[in-house]
């Protein structure tokens, strides 16, 4: 439902993006590489891939204050 309510919301800005899963590395590697930010919007507990992997690129993070995520 609220995936549904956001992309209608800001299905007309420029300046913000948002993707359904994406499984293909080079593309994703390319976003990671040309993005300024990432926003980690899982809120369960727990080690996550994609945070793990954008650390690599060196960009800001906004996630869930959550003890592993700050481990991570």
């Amino acid at each position: 439902m609220y995936k549904k309510k956001a992309h209608e919301k800001y299905k007309n800005t420029n300046n913000i993006f948002r993707h359904d899963a994406i499984y293909d590395n080079q593309y994703l590697s390319k976003m990671r590489f040309d993005s300024k930010a990432y926003v980690h919007g899982h809120q369960a507990d727990g080690t996550n891939p994609s945070l793990v992997e954008i650390l690599f690129f060196e960009k800001g993070i906004n996630a869930f204050d959550c003890s592993s995520y700050r481990a991570t």
